[in-house]
């Protein structure tokens, strides 16, 4: 139809799959894993213009960064921590970086003015910026341009104390079969999305039945509840 914006799909002829080294361990059988997220301090649940108007917002204010900062120096050595969307990670990559070294930190850093919305993912030493791979239709209004890297970290090995493999997914990445299809043959065993969407029972429906089909573990974390 005239006038309307079309969600863009990821064509997995184009796409490059990234193979990183898992630094993701279990201590004593289990993955110490902490969720972290603000508060927005407004009613975001059900009110997608609220949700709009946060995610194009490129300010980052001294203010959001000293905030992010503190909830970042909450996060513990060999664990995975989740960050729900905060606008002061944008500032933090430095901080990001060097958390990496011993620990895995993950968070929606959302549009950050080069056209695209990332995720960081800072694991193993390294910051990886994972742009978002399918966009919505409020992307494609907004002018954002779909990421090229399925980013899957791997475990060369399938022994019991082996390193986790896992992936991220940027909110509306999840939504698609492509994707979906590519983690199945390589059987990660962790999904961790990180959205700000407030289809929010949607996500959940996907990640119960996604812990069945593709006998995995998924975390949510959804700044919209």
């Amino acid at each position: 139809m005239n006038g309307t914006v079309e969600a863009t799909k990821p064509d997995p002829s184009v796409l490059d799959l990234v193979l990183p080294e898992s630094h993701l361990k279990l201590t004593n059988g289990t993955l110490e894993l902490r969720l972290v997220q603000a508060s927005s301090g407004r009613t975001l649940v059900g009110t997608r213009l609220e949700i709009q108007n946060a995610a194009i917002d490129g300010k980052c204010n001294p203010y959001e960064v000293k905030d992010c900062r503190e909830l970042l120096s909450s996060t513990t050595p060999n664990s995975l921590t989740v960050v729900s969307y905060h606008p002061g990670l944008r500032g933090c990559e430095a901080e990001l970086r060097e958390l990496a070294k011993d620990r895995t930190v993950v968070g929606l850093g959302g549009n950050v003015g080069n056209g695209t919305n990332i995720a960081y993912v800072a694991t193993g030493g390294i910051l990886h910026q994972k742009a978002k791979l399918s966009l919505s239709t409020e992307d494609r209004s907004f002018g954002l341009v779909p990421g090229k890297e399925l980013l899957i970290f791997d475990s060369a090995s399938d022994e019991p104390n082996s390193p986790v493999k896992w992936t991220v997914f940027n909110c509306h990445d999840y939504t698609h079969v492509d994707l979906i299809k590519v983690i199945q043959t390589i059987q990660v065993e962790l999904i961790v999305l990180v959205t700000y969407n407030t289809a929010t029972r949607l996500f959940w429906e996907y990640a119960t039945a996604d812990m069945h089909r593709l006998f995995c573990y998924v975390v949510v974390v959804n700044v919209a509840e």
